[in-house]
């Protein structure tokens, strides 16, 4: 029996946040069905670039979940899935705030259906404040929390490379509804979750760089914080063929046993004093320039102090760490055959590995399976097809 085998989730989200959430309860065996308005669906499965004909993004996101198409706009479709709610655990949406009361599914009308119900809403700015009836995507989020400003170079504010605030929002929910279900399960209470993707960045980013603004009483940028650039000891740096390896001897143990191996013992004192930073970085400048990087690979094996290459994506997929944690499996079982897939990134003694008991499924394509589950007959199945219900 996998973790969370026995609890429902309806899930009405799409493109990244709220399906990373769901994918991840999937994996730990909730029973998810996934709601998509009827005819266009999920906007990932349109989204370019593709894989085995559907959208790369969707197809990676919605494993092992079932899906229903569902016009909530319609009274019928209201209707149908306030009936769903009554045998589900979790409600997972991403609509902008109000929405879902403009629906007449919101907290309220969830909660007379079945009051032990967890509704989760996924925003980008949450349920209240000025911002919260803004649209927003990752970059802007990134924008207004400071991120951006430490990640700029020469050139200006730099993107990040990675979905930060989608990937964190859809973290985030997983904890929360998670922590939702263990209260139900001494209260019998349901609740009503709010995840702001902007809040969850704000925190993180506090964590380091907004703590040392505030300790030091002064607005910091990109290069005049510990993990931005102002220490030598953590720090990227290039290398004779042009490529880069990063250095994260921080620890006082871990950057005396780095200038012992280059040689460089007069390097070991004061390796933390501000003012000490502009020689030190000079000097590993020029000497990590002197060789190419499969050079120092070579040179530093055996050796333990915090120092890795910058890889390429295509070079971080073949990573022999990445293979041994399985990070990237072929579902062998799948009707296509050898369908790449992220893995799930926690081990545990209780789930299958790797995990894949389906693969995503098309618009729509279990909705007759569902509404039956639910006690409506074939004709009436056929007249909400024919309504445009579902």
């Amino acid at each position: 029996m996998s973790g969370l085998e026995g609890y429902r989730i309806l899930d009405l989200t799409q493109r990244l946040p709220g399906p990373l959430c769901s994918l991840i309860l999937a994996d730990m065996g909730m029973n998810v069905i996934k709601v998509e308005e009827p005819i266009k669906g999920d906007f990932c499965r349109h989204l370019p670039p593709f894989y085995c004909n559907a959208g790369a993004l969707f197809i990676f996101l919605n494993r092992n979940k079932r899906g229903m198409t569902l016009d909530l706009k319609s009274v019928k479709g209201r209707d149908i899935f306030l009936k769903m709610v009554a045998t589900a655990d979790v409600v997972l949406e991403g609509f902008k705030p109000g929405l879902m009361e403009s629906l007449r599914i919101g907290y309220e009308e969830l909660k007379k259906a079945n009051p032990a119900v967890i509704h989760c809403s996924l925003s980008g700015y949450g349920q209240n404040g000025p911002y919260k009836d803004r649209a927003g995507h990752d970059i802007n989020y990134n924008a207004l929390t400071g991120i951006l400003s430490m990640t700029a170079n020469e050139s200006g504010p730099a993107l990040p490379g990675v979905l930060l605030a989608d990937v964190a929002g859809g973290l985030t929910a997983v904890i929360a509804i998670l922590m939702g279900l263990l209260h139900r399960g001494k209260s019998g209470q349901g609740q009503y979750i709010d995840v702001s993707m902007f809040d969850v960045l704000f925190s993180w980013f506090s964590l380091t760089n907004v703590a040392e603004s505030i300790a030091m009483d002064t607005s910091l940028t990109q290069g005049e914080t510990t993990f931005t650039g102002k220490l030598a000891c953590y720090q990227v740096y290039k290398t004779k063929d042009n490529k880069y390896v990063s250095l994260g001897a921080l620890e006082q143990k871990f950057w005396e046993r780095f200038c012992t191996t280059i040689g460089r013992e007069d390097l070991k004192d004061g390796y933390l004093k501000e003012e000490r930073q502009p020689y030190l970085k000079k000097e590993l400048e020029q000497m990590f320039a002197s060789k190419e990087m499969d050079e120092w690979i070579n040179l530093f094996v055996g050796e333990d102090f915090c120092f890795e290459p910058v890889k390429s994506v295509k070079e971080s997929l073949s990573d022999v760490q990445v293979l041994a944690r399985k990070l990237i499996f072929e579902a062998g079982e799948s009707p296509k055959g050898g369908m790449k897939q992220i893995n799930l990134p926690f081990k545990s003694s209780v789930l299958k590995d790797p995990t894949y008991y389906s693969e995503p499924p098309l618009l729509g394509e279990h909705t007759d399976n569902i509404l039956l589950e639910l006690g409506f007959s074939q004709a009436e199945i056929a007249q909400y097809r024919h309504e445009g219900v579902v």
